[in-house]
């Protein structure tokens, strides 16, 4: 029987030039598609739900990321501003809407309370950025935005959303971070030891 004794470091204890190579050849590539699976599931059911037609989307090429859509309905597009803000209110607060009850000493106050219902979509954070835009037009609607204008910014903001993951993804900050929840320790030459 041969024993063999092995040093492993933390990536904190190796060399700077080491830690440059690790984070510069870490791949985050399986993380980034896992979002991007679940961004598209919210977008899909956003235009679902909201009855807009997905026309063709490409999410996650940086920079290059977009969505086509056509909306349908032609008395939607008739709608501006407070007008349309009443409209998406009347015919989607239930999804966008939790009502709650409020009690006081076990005696029911009221159920005039609502809270926004932030993963209503897919149950995935994904689905904030969707609806937390539609939320601020409803509760603050632009008097000149019409339901183009306002899909158009919602969709602008989630593709700007997504931009930042992929960046936040391929940041050191998040490679050190990752490196270190998932506990990995490394060779000298800065291979992860698989153990």
């Amino acid at each position: 029987m041969i024993k063999k004794e092995i040093t492993l470091y933390e990536f904190t204890e190796l060399d700077t030039d080491i830690q440059n190579k690790i984070l510069n050849d870490f791949d985050c590539s399986n993380i980034v598609d896992f979002d991007l699976y679940e961004y598209k599931k919210s977008l899909i059911e956003f235009c679902k739900q909201f009855n807009i037609d997905l026309q063709d989307y490409c999410l996650g090429d940086y920079h290059s990321s977009y969505i086509k859509f056509k909306i349908t309905d032609k008395n939607l597009l008739e709608l501006s501003g407070h007008r349309l803000a009443k409209y998406l209110y009347n015919n989607y607060s239930s999804m966008l809407y939790s009502y709650r009850k409020y009690y006081k000493k076990n005696k029911y106050i009221s159920k005039v309370f609502t809270e926004f219902n932030d993963c209503s979509l897919t149950g995935n954070f994904t689905d904030y950025k969707l609806l937390n835009e539609l939320i601020k037009f409803i509760e603050k609607p632009d008097k000149n935005q019409d339901i183009n204008d306002l899909l158009n910014d919602i969709f602008d903001s989630f593709l700007k959303e997504i931009n930042n993951q992929i960046d936040y993804y391929n940041s050191d900050e998040f490679k050190i971070e990752h490196i270190a929840v998932n506990e990995y320790l490394f060779y000298d030459c800065g291979q992860i030891a698989r153990i």
